[in-house]
């Protein structure tokens, strides 16, 4: 049997609907759903790019709530994969107070402490119009980069970490790593 949050996706999933927050249908069934949320990390994995993109959109919007599906789904995959929801829990963590996102944000940080020893490198993104790249990325230095930003977000220069050489994050992870004591 399909649940009402399954079917409400499906149909917003088909939509033109460009502002999902607009759209009632969104805003009852589908936003911090946690159902909803694991329904949508699915639709990540699955189908055409516009659904990916879609699917993706709707989660951004999402609150702590979607930490659970996006920590399950951070679980396997390609190093994209991992860069997209990564991307996604940044959007969803940088737009929550930070007390209200706290106590939810565990479940998400021990999904993310893994990811420190995934060197896999993250393909850039083909597009039509050539985009400057400055940095390289891993897995390992987006989850990092993320678990720091929940800790402190005012006070880690980012652009220095992007700035180093992959040796040099290796070590800032490493050290970071044990202060935190998660080695």
């Amino acid at each position: 049997m399909t649940s009402i949050a399954e079917t409400a996706i499906t149909r917003l999933l088909a939509s033109d609907v460009e502002d999902y927050e607009d759209v009632p249908l969104f805003r009852t069934v589908v936003l911090d759903n946690e159902e909803a949320a694991g329904l949508l990390v699915r639709a990540l994995g699955n189908g055409a790019a516009s659904v990916q993109e879609r699917a993706a959109a709707m989660l951004s919007l999402f609150g702590p709530a979607a930490y659970p599906a996006i920590a399950a789904g951070l679980a396997e995959g390609t190093a994209e994969w991992r860069s997209d929801l990564v991307a996604i829990a940044w959007t969803i963590t940088s737009t929550s107070e930070s007390p209200q996102r706290a106590p939810q944000f565990a479940t998400l940080r021990a999904a993310l402490q893994p990811l420190l020893e995934d060197k896999r490198p993250i393909a850039s993104p083909i597009t039509d119009t050539p985009v400057e790249i400055e940095y390289s990325y891993r897995v390992c230095d987006e989850a990092f980069l993320l678990l720091r930003y929940a800790e402190q977000p005012a006070q880690y220069d980012e652009d220095e970490f992007r700035g180093m050489t992959f040796e040099e994050r290796d070590e800032v992870i490493r050290a970071w790593r044990g202060r935190a004591n998660l080695t």
